[in-house]
């Protein structure tokens, strides 16, 4: 392996391994969707600190993955009652940023 290819593996491996311990300090500290959060708020102090941080390009389609599991899995029959309710406003909200 040359010296790049591995020093970029063992960036990967730092980044995930770190992005996984905020996700568990967030899950001890209750935040609701800990491991969505808490990766998230990392990943933005690590782009605040940090000029660019390169990620291979397969990790956001896995990522994505992950999160949609995470929010399909607490989607209760109440939280879709309650999107049902405001689906209007969120559909006008949508079609205004567009």
């Amino acid at each position: 392996m040359n010296a790049a290819l591995l020093r970029n593996c063992g960036q990967f491996v730092l980044l995930h391994g770190a992005a996984i311990c905020a996700g568990y300090v967030a899950s001890l500290l209750h935040v609701p969707l800990p491991w969505m959060i808490g990766t998230m708020l990392f990943a933005a102090v690590v782009n605040f600190l940090r000029d660019r941080v390169t990620v291979p390009r397969f990790t956001r389609p896995a990522g994505q993955l992950v999160i949609a599991a995470v929010v399909g899995a607490s989607f209760t029959p109440t939280a879709l009652r309650a999107t049902l309710d405001h689906f209007v406003l969120m559909l006008g909200v949508a079609v205004a940023l567009i």
